[in-house]
């Protein structure tokens, strides 16, 4: 996608100007103002400013309280100077410049914050890195009633290669990103990060940023603050980039929306997941949740099978660091508008095979059909099968085998468009035929 000829022209002084009297809840509210604006032109161009959001935010997560303390000037602006009205730092804060820049295709976008700050992140200065943008931010304090930081200076950007590989992706939508994309990290730049920004409240939004980051980036943290009815959660987790990492995730399966149980070690390169499934018989409605190891490539399932009899609607979410509890993912919408594809129809639930002259009319994005088989092995054993419409997302998990508890689940997953021919192909040396 192009990007426009331009970024946005900031009028000096017009976000200061959004910060009349400069409490927290007035602060607060230009802080949304201008999320919004970085939002809008985000939205246009599909992932490549939300770089600019997350400095904000972080930036964002170090006000505080007041008390009896420092008086500083708190104001926020689109461009390296801004100007405000006088708070009343908490004990032991210092006045702070937070200023930073990002870089999207040759076009910068700069953001200077001042207000209280703890002395422990006056010092910050670093770096994050992506295929696509890249951000560069540093804090100046000083210490007197009402005194102005320096600018601080921003680190050098170094093209020097330091041999680390990380994944590159932004999403605007989600707490989580994956790709096979990758970027060669460069300069101090030597971790791998993956950062994700949850808002709820008004505006609510998800997004995540994976790439390189330096040390000093990645030492910030993890924070949760809640400012005048928003909650902004903020999860960083970085790696050397080493292919022998592994995590440690939760694994519990569960008739409900929540499960705990043991923590086991991932392969190398997996993530913890949540993969939450919905079926709906008759107008009774049973959930599953299953927490586990995943392959990254598999964090964005969300799908749905349908029968003449029963919906299933799932869904998968991740996150990437030790022992951490993926979001509860958001289940796909049920169209009911047909798309003109016709599948067979049955459940077997005492065998990994099933056939009827019965059919099914698929809708919405339902437009491959299905046969799929589950076989448990250990206690409880079993064995179902279903044949109806799936979304193609479904299909491209393939057949899969996991082992949880002493429990082997072998699932077997063969999609066609429809076409009978195809059908027979496919399935004829599973079963030895197929009558249609």
């Amino acid at each position: 996608m192009e990007l426009p000829a331009e970024l946005p022209t900031p009028v000096p002084g017009e976000d200061a100007a959004l910060l009349p009297d400069l409490d927290e809840e007035k602060l607060l509210s230009a802080l949304h103002t201008r999320y919004l604006q970085l939002q809008v032109y985000h939205r246009s161009t599909k992932n490549r400013t939300m770089i600019s959001l997350i400095g904000i935010l972080g930036l964002f997560l170090t006000l505080s309280t007041t008390s009896d303390a420092l008086s500083c000037t708190q104001c926020m602006s689109a461009s390296s100077t801004c100007s405000g009205s006088s708070m009343t730092c908490p004990s032991g804060h210092v006045c702070a410049s937070q200023y930073s820049e990002s870089t999207v295709g040759g076009l910068r976008t700069q953001t200077l914050l001042r207000l209280c700050s703890p002395p422990s992140q006056c010092s910050i200065n670093g770096s994050i890195s992506t295929s696509q943008l890249q951000l560069r931010m540093a804090a100046s304090c000083c210490d007197t009633d009402n005194c102005t930081p320096d600018l601080p200076e921003l680190p050098t950007k170094s093209t020097n290669s330091n041999g680390l590989v990380c994944r590159s992706c932004i999403s605007a939508d989600s707490t989580w990103c994956y790709t096979p994309d990758t970027i060669q990290c460069t300069g101090d730049e030597n971790m791998c990060l993956l950062q994700s920004t949850k808002i709820s409240g008004s505006p609510s939004t998800s997004t995540a940023i994976r790439g390189c980051a330096t040390k000093s980036i990645c030492d910030l943290g993890s924070k949760t603050e809640t400012f005048g009815g928003l909650t902004v959660d903020v999860k960083t987790h970085c790696t050397s980039g080493n292919k022998s990492d592994a995590l440690s995730c939760t694994q519990c399966m569960s008739p409900s929306s929540s499960c705990s149980g043991n923590n086991v070690t991932c392969p190398s390169g997996h993530v913890c997941a949540s993969q939450y499934s919905e079926s709906t018989i008759g107008g009774g409605r049973t959930e599953m949740l299953l927490r586990l190891c995943s392959p990254p490539s598999e964090c964005s399932t969300k799908g749905s099978i349908s029968t003449s009899q029963l919906q299933l609607r799932m869904a998968v979410s991740c996150c990437g660091s030790d022992n951490c509890t993926p979001d509860l993912p958001a289940l796909p919408t049920k169209s009911t508008n047909p798309n003109g594809l016709v599948c067979r129809s049955c459940i077997s639930a005492d065998s990994t095979w099933c056939h009827t002259p019965d059919t099914v009319q698929c809708s919405g994005d339902e437009n491959m059909c299905l046969l799929q088989s589950t076989k448990i092995s250990g206690s409880p054993s079993s064995s179902t099968a279903i044949r109806g419409c799936a979304t193609k997302s479904i299909c491209d998990l393939g057949s899969q085998t996991e082992t949880l508890g002493g429990v082997s689940v072998d699932v077997k997953t063969v999609c066609t468009s429809g076409s009978k021919s195809v059908h027979k192909v496919v399935l004829n040396p599973a079963v030895g035929f197929l009558e249609e």
